[in-house]
């Protein structure tokens, strides 16, 4: 899988010559004075600001790969402790909880995922600015990727959760003292526990199937809007083309969505079957969880704070590299001219 963003950090627009040199006047009018000398060191002194430019720029992509390891082992080793375990009469709905806990915090991400995804969609759509069209893609490329990675996580912990089992709903007690013996007839408490238990398993594949319908809806919507923007007369060729990419992808999209959907409520051999753990276990894990989450979440957004970094980096380098080709354009010119 893709390292993100920094993927595409070195890969620059060279944008048309934009003037390259101030024009000094001279103090008694004329011609302005033209220190070539000058101008060939500026040439000099831009190429090394560049070059720092881009020792910058490097050092952030690579801060941004090395947070993003660490943030999707972090996520993996959460995810794969909570699938191997499961609530116990002792530990209640601890565990439940705790999953729970983390599907909201994976939830989150996928927002955040989406937002940031969508600023490059319209990015893309307006022509890109300075960062070149293929960067954007890649990055676009790179969201829906940890995007779809997260609800299959989603999907995983909610096939986790305790399922229903066939249990006697009453248990009776017979008693006797002094010749006389009665039964005693009561709800169960294994079957209330399970009862419990499965509440919170219904409520939040419910609360998941909700979502995928949503974004299904959201797609389909989407579709149709863009169905229509095709059919414009006055659109470029290249506008057509963006959104029969954007249908398309969508419409992968969709299918996708409906996979999830049917695989939320297909259960596998290993669903709702992790270890039973204690009350102490429960409570222990949740503890050590809460810390590795509140880490990722650090870890998480210092790489879109670097990510803004490298996309302002990108866009100066860019301006940077506009004017130093306009700086040799002239030179090149002027030493033609002059023989």
């Amino acid at each position: 899988m893709k390292s993100p963003i920094a993927l595409s950090a070195v890969a620059l627009l060279l944008a048309s010559a934009s003037p390259a040199f101030p024009q000094a006047e001279p103090a008694g009018g004329g011609e302005p004075e033209i220190d070539i000398e000058a101008r060939k060191r500026s040439v000099v002194n831009l190429e090394a600001h560049i070059a720092d430019r881009r020792e910058r720029m490097k050092e952030v992509a690579q801060s941004i790969i090395d947070l993003d390891a660490r943030v999707e082992k972090g996520i993996d080793k959460i995810v794969t402790r909570l699938k191997e375990v499961a609530d116990s009469k002792d530990s209640q709905v601890r565990v439940a909880t705790t999953k729970e806990k983390a599907i909201q915090g994976l939830r989150r991400t996928i927002e955040y995922y989406v937002r940031k995804r969508d600023e490059l969609k319209e990015q893309l759509r307006k022509g890109g600015g300075a960062i070149p069209r293929e960067t954007l893609e890649g990055d676009v490329e790179v969201f829906d990727e940890r995007i779809e990675k997260r609800v299959g996580q989603i999907i995983g912990l909610a096939k986790s959760f305790t399922e229903y089992e066939e249990l006697d709903k009453y248990e009776t007690d017979t008693h006797s003292s002094w010749g006389w013996s009665w039964t005693e007839r009561r709800i169960s408490g294994d079957w209330r526990l399970n009862n419990k238990q499965v509440r919170h398993t219904e409520a939040q594949r419910k609360e998941i199937a909700e979502g995928l319908n949503r974004s299904i809806e959201r797609l389909e919507r989407e579709n149709k809007d863009l169905a229509e923007r095709v059919k414009s007369p006055t659109l470029s060729e290249e506008g057509r083309e963006f959104y029969k990419q954007e249908i398309a992808g969508n419409e992968s999209q969709i299918s996708m969505r409906r996979a999830q959907l049917e695989s939320l409520f297909t259960l596998a051999g290993d669903s709702g079957g992790g270890t039973k753990i204690s009350r102490s276990e429960a409570h222990s894990m949740q503890r050590a969880i809460d810390d590795m989450a509140k880490d990722l979440r650090e870890d998480f957004f210092s790489i879109f704070e670097n990510y803004a970094e490298l996309n302002r980096l990108r866009g100066q380098i860019a301006e940077l590299e506009e004017n130093l080709q306009a700086r040799r354009d002239w030179l090149e010119a002027y030493e033609k001219e002059r023989g």
